[in-house]
């Protein structure tokens, strides 16, 4: 009963090209965060853009937290200054914002950060409010 439901479900974006192999959609979520853990931030991003089980797992916490220094609670807690607002956000999202954000003066609305250990310069763009 519940496997045609979940049949029915599929949709163009579950990598799977109607061919019954195998595809990148098929590795677990859970193998790819380990990969994406020993990589650097910016190949985290890029592999991110691979496909949805990607982006899933490149937003786990741990792949995030092996890149922030051991003492990044404490860091937070100074730049953000509460305690509760560290605990709703993601490591994800303390990465962002802890290392070195800057404003850029290309756009209004962007902002990016420089990793500092290679100069990698990373640049978001919200998407707009409507």
């Amino acid at each position: 009963m519940g496997a045609g439901i979940s049949l029915s479900t599929s949709n163009k974006y579950d990598d799977d090209d109607g061919d019954g192999r195998p595809g990148l959609g098929d590795i677990p979520e859970s193998c790819i965060s380990r990969l994406l853990m020993n990589l650097d931030p910016p190949e985290i991003c890029q592999l991110a853009r691979v496909n949805r089980t990607f982006h899933r797992a490149s937003s786990a916490d741990f792949v995030w937290e092996s890149k922030l220094p051991q003492s990044y609670k404490f860091l937070a807690t100074k730049v953000f200054g509460q305690d509760n607002i560290i605990a709703s956000m993601t490591k994800k999202d303390i990465y962002t914002n802890y290392v070195y954000p800057i404003a850029s003066m290309l756009a209004p609305r962007k902002f990016g950060w420089i990793n500092a250990a290679d100069k990698f310069v990373c640049s978001c763009h919200p998407s707009p409010s409507t």
